[in-house]
């Protein structure tokens, strides 16, 4: 029994830059974004897998998404491959979209309840008829904290002045 190891590398995997040359050979150039995909190169490597990914189908350049994306080690390639996926729909079709979906979602939300907990602790100050100066305004805009911002909206019901909000901090 032989065993004779193949072993891809910069050296024997070609960089295809070209659109054309990848739409040829796709796995060649899912192989080429993986062994040359940082660097100078990596913006051409990436824009033309993305382009071949177009002219197969949506399965397969699926997975192809999904592995290339596992596969990328540096951060400012992988930043670029998912800003060029973003306009692929195969890309939307896999976990890795809908984890990045949700994370989105989560984070959407959570500035969401924010902005809304500072903008009611300041408007029911207005609406009570309490003045609030510009320093009480962007303490309650700069906080993203959601339980002191609920603390400061409650304390808006029965405060006097604006700045009885922080009263205890």
């Amino acid at each position: 029994l032989t065993v004779r190891p193949l072993v891809l590398g910069p050296d024997n995997v070609p960089v295809i830059a070209d659109e054309r040359q990848a739409e040829r050979d796709v796995p060649l150039a899912v192989l080429s974004v993986m062994t040359h995909g940082r660097g100078p190169q990596a913006p051409a490597i990436l824009e033309s897998l993305a382009s071949a990914l177009r002219t197969i189908d949506p399965d397969s350049a699926a997975v192809f998404v999904q592995f290339v994306d596992s596969c990328l080690a540096d951060p400012q390639a992988k930043r670029m491959w998912r800003e060029l996926m973003t306009a692929i729909q195969y890309f939307w079709r896999h976990p890795l979209a809908e984890q990045v979906r949700e994370e989105g979602r989560e984070q959407g939300l959570e500035q969401g309840r924010i902005q809304d907990r500072q903008e009611m602790t300041l408007r029911i100050l207005e609406w009570r008829g309490i003045p609030v100066s510009d320093a009480v305004r962007e303490r309650v805009l700069a906080c993203t904290d959601l339980g002191r911002l609920e603390v400061w909206a409650q304390r808006a019901v029965h405060a006097a002045e604006a700045t009885e909000l922080f009263t205890g901090e």
